[in-house]
C-alpha cells in the first residue's frame, strides 16, 4: 500500500468521518446562565447570550422554522417550557416559557420571579454543529498538514541518502 493510499485512509477515518458526524449530529453543550450576564428583556422575560465556539453554530428557531431549536432550558434541574414561544408571549405570560433565537435564549422563570436575584440555577442544553467553514477547515487543514509532513519526510530522507 503506498503512502498516499495510507494517508488517504487515515484522513478519511480520523478526520472526515468525525467532521461529517459533527456537521450532521453535533455535540450537546451545557451552558450555565449566570445571574450577572442575564439581562431584562421586557415584562416577565429575560435573555442571555449562548456560548458557541468558533466554527460551530447552534440551530435556533427562526421565521422559516419556528420549532427548529433543540435547546432545553432547566431551572434547578427541572425543565422549563413550553419552548418555541414568541418573545411577546414570554414577556406577557412568563411561567417558564422560553425560545432560542439567534445566539440568545429568551426566557422567564417558572414563577415569574427575577432570575438575576431568585437564587435558582439555570442551565441551557443544546446541540452545536460545525458550520460550513468549520467543516471546510476540518477537511482541508489536516490534508495540508499531512502533505507538509510528507514533504518534510522526503526532504529529510534525501539529505540522509546524500550524506
Amino acid at each position: 500500500m503506498t503512502w498516499v493510499l495510507r494517508a488517504a485512509l487515515i484522513w478519511l477515518l480520523v478526520l472526515i468521518v468525525p467532521a461529517d458526524w459533527l456537521h450532521k449530529h453535533g455535540l450537546i453543550v451545557t451552558s450555565r446562565l449566570t445571574p450577572s450576564t442575564i439581562t431584562p428583556y421586557g415584562g416577565k422575560a429575560f435573555s442571555e447570550m449562548l456560548e458557541v465556539p468558533p466554527f460551530f453554530q447552534a440551530l435556533p428557531d427562526g421565521e422559516g422554522n419556528p420549532t427548529a431549536s433543540r435547546l432545553r432550558l432547566l431551572e434547578n434541574s427541572k425543565r422549563l417550557g413550553p419552548a418555541h414561544t414568541l418573545g411577546v408571549e414570554i414577556s406577557a405570560e412568563g411561567n417558564g416559557r422560553y425560545s432560542h433565537w439567534g445566539n440568545y435564549v429568551v426566557f422567564s422563570s417558572s414563577d415569574n420571579s427575577n432570575p438575576m436575584t431568585n437564587g435558582r440555577s439555570y442551565m441551557a442544553r443544546y446541540p452545536i454543529h460545525l458550520t460550513p467553514w468549520g467543516a471546510v477547515f476540518g477537511f482541508i487543514g489536516p490534508a495540508v498538514l499531512l502533505a507538509l509532513a510528507r514533504i518534510l519526510y522526503l526532504v529529510a530522507r534525501s539529505r540522509i541518502a546524500d550524506a
